[in-house]
């Protein structure tokens, strides 16, 4: 029983991206005896069932389906990370500190997903990079977009790093414009309304958001 219990934690740690704890299966036989060994896999069980989301592909969102396809903070991190040129599993390992096992549950889920593309560059013993494809090199914006809010809202000027101009060294500064107009995205001139084919659910969300 120890074992499937070691199992189970071994999984929930790597969801939670970390490696497996023989001293936690210890502990817990020892403060709960092996009698509430089976009422505990059964609670790691759930709570490793509670950790892996359900699918959004059937969503009416764009916002939901990019997510369904980007996944999670780690899988942002990685395209941060291969944004920046990293391509090899041991260059996003020692960025990311996570465990191996879930970065490479990770780096498939991204490869399935379209946004990276695996390629082997060594036959023997093979080893494998993993290179950005159109639609990842696509979440670029959207990644700068994203360090611009976190800049602004939780990170002073003179912590991590910044957006500059690499012709004059200025910092930027990145917005959302529209193409056409120039001008940038917000209301009230720019908002959402419900697209001719969209469900009767997204209208109802977007009449209540007015």
């Amino acid at each position: 029983m120890a074992s499937r219990l070691g199992v189970w934690l071994s999984e929930l740690n790597t969801q939670a991206g970390y490696g497996r704890s023989q001293g936690s299966v210890a502990k817990l036989i020892r403060l709960n005896g092996r009698p509430q060994i089976k009422k505990l896999e059964l609670r790691y069980q759930l709570k490793v069932n509670a950790v892996r989301r359900k699918s959004l592909k059937g969503t009416d969102c764009a916002v939901a389906l990019a997510l369904e396809h980007v996944g999670d903070w780690w899988n942002i991190l990685i395209l941060r990370d291969a944004l920046q040129g990293y391509s090899r599993f041991d260059d996003f390992h020692q960025s990311l500190e996570i465990s191996p096992t879930m970065l490479t549950r990770k780096l498939n889920a991204l490869v399935d997903s379209g946004l990276l593309e695996k390629r082997q560059y060594l036959a023997r013993p093979p080893r494998f990079e993993y290179v950005l494809t159109p639609l990842g090199k696509d979440f670029g914006p959207v990644l700068v977009a994203l360090f611009a809010w976190g800049k602004r809202n939780f990170q002073s000027i003179d912590r991590g790093i910044v957006l500059v101009d690499s012709e004059t060294n200025e910092f930027a500064e990145p917005i959302v414009s529209d193409r056409k107009s120039g001008e940038i995205i917000r209301s009230p001139r720019f908002s959402f309304k419900a697209a001719k084919g969209s469900s009767a659910a997204t209208k109802r969300r977007l009449s209540r958001s007015r």
